[in-house]
């Protein structure tokens, strides 16, 4: 859930971004039917997540979060962690955010036609509900937030 984190360690790599983007949603047996830098961005992504989820610092945030979020805890520090990306976004990136994202939608509908409906739904979703900016405010955290409680049991 932490689309921004992965869209930025993307660098300036399009198809990078575009696979890090996707990568969770994708089904696994549509991966090879992918361009190769698109792959190379779902590669990416695995190995973020990877990374992180082997950080002693996220487990211990895991942990903070799971007698009350148990299954759901590392999804929510993700969340977390794009809210903090946001907040200080000019220590990461010299592109202003509102830039970084445009060009990032602009990158994703040069190749919206290579994916599943349910990749672009997913990124319709992401765009129409201005996702990207949500992780800015507390009230737009509560959105992303309620939206997963609703897709969740």
């Amino acid at each position: 859930m932490n689309f921004l984190a992965h869209i930025l360690l993307s660098g300036n790599q399009d198809d990078t971004m575009v696979g890090n983007f996707i990568a969770d949603a994708l089904p696994v047996h549509l991966r090879p039917t992918m361009p190769r830098g698109i792959q190379g961005g779902i590669r990416l992504h695995l190995d973020i997540d990877k990374f992180t989820d082997q950080h002693p610092i996220f487990k211990q945030s895991k942990m903070l979060l799971s007698p009350h979020y148990r299954h759901y805890s590392g999804v929510v520090v993700d969340v977390f962690y794009d809210y903090f990306l946001h907040k200080y976004w000019s220590r990461y990136s010299t592109c202003p955010l509102p830039s970084f994202v445009e060009y990032f939608y602009r990158v994703m509908e040069y190749r919206i036609h290579l994916f599943p409906p349910s990749i672009v739904h997913l990124y319709r979703l992401t765009k129409e509900r201005k996702w990207l900016y949500k992780y800015a405010t507390i009230d737009g955290l509560d959105e992303i937030f309620r939206g997963m409680d609703g897709r969740t049991k």
